[in-house]
């Protein structure tokens, strides 16, 4: 079942038609293959985090040899609890207020170690109890 990607009504875009898909922030992203699947059924990856440096080089020359633009946001290479910080927090909070605004749909997918260890289960616990998820992931 591939994607379809949502028609914006012509006065967002100034007259004219177009199809939009929904951003996609990545966690835990591994070599990337998830995240291809997603890129080739119609999403829009714009952030990737990895905490290995061998997963994060194969991520970038896969996509090299595939000619795939990088990530608009770009790659972090770094602990998830990294992104907890106030400075990188309102960094991500922009990076996903940018990709709201420009794709309209913003998804967040974290790989198989997301939820592996107890420090991870109480990383998520804080990150629910931040602003940034409470705006960003209620339905």
């Amino acid at each position: 079942m591939n994607f379809v990607p949502r028609k914006i009504s012509p006065d967002l875009d100034h007259g004219k038609a177009s199809f939009k898909s929904p951003a996609l922030f990545t966690f835990f992203a591994g070599a990337g293959f998830l995240d291809l699947g997603f890129e080739k059924n119609g999403f829009d990856v714009v952030f990737v985090n990895e905490f290995h440096s061998a997963f994060l080089k194969a991520y970038q020359f896969a996509r090299e040899q595939m000619k795939i633009a990088p990530p608009k946001f770009g790659y972090v290479l770094d602990d998830i609890k990294s992104l907890l910080g106030a400075e990188e927090s309102i960094k991500l909070q922009d990076y996903v207020s940018q990709a709201r605004a420009s794709h309209g749909v913003v998804g967040f997918v974290g790989g198989r170690h997301a939820l592996t260890s107890r420090w991870e289960e109480k990383t998520v616990e804080r990150m629910e109890k931040t602003a940034f998820c409470r705006k960003y992931t209620s339905i």
